[in-house]
């Protein structure tokens, strides 16, 4: 991608751009990285929102002592959505990941 394009997809300037590049060493900048941790972080609160969502199936499969298949399922689905979001973020925390 374009140096320019680049920079407009990280709504920042070129300058700022080129500097951040400069001084990251690497083909991502800060400003690009702390754009995919916040993506990254929007995602886990989607996530934490279907646990919330599983509590209350929860309680009401509880209440009536009958689980259907499906809430199992997207409990399981849940948990390893939320587990590969938490290992990205810290890779990229770490500087792993680019």
């Amino acid at each position: 991608m374009a140096i320019a394009a680049r920079a407009a997809a990280a709504r920042i300037s070129i300058q700022r751009f080129m500097v951040e590049a400069a001084v990251a060493g690497d083909a991502v900048t800060a400003t690009e990285r702390r754009a995919v941790v916040a993506e990254l972080l929007a995602a886990r609160r989607l996530v934490a929102a279907m646990g919330t969502n599983l509590n209350q199936l929860a309680k009401v499969a509880n209440a009536t002592r009958q689980v259907r298949p499906e809430v199992t399922a997207a409990a399981v689905a849940a948990a390893q959505a939320a587990g590969r979001l938490d290992a990205v973020a810290r890779a990229i925390g770490e500087g792993r990941a680019g």
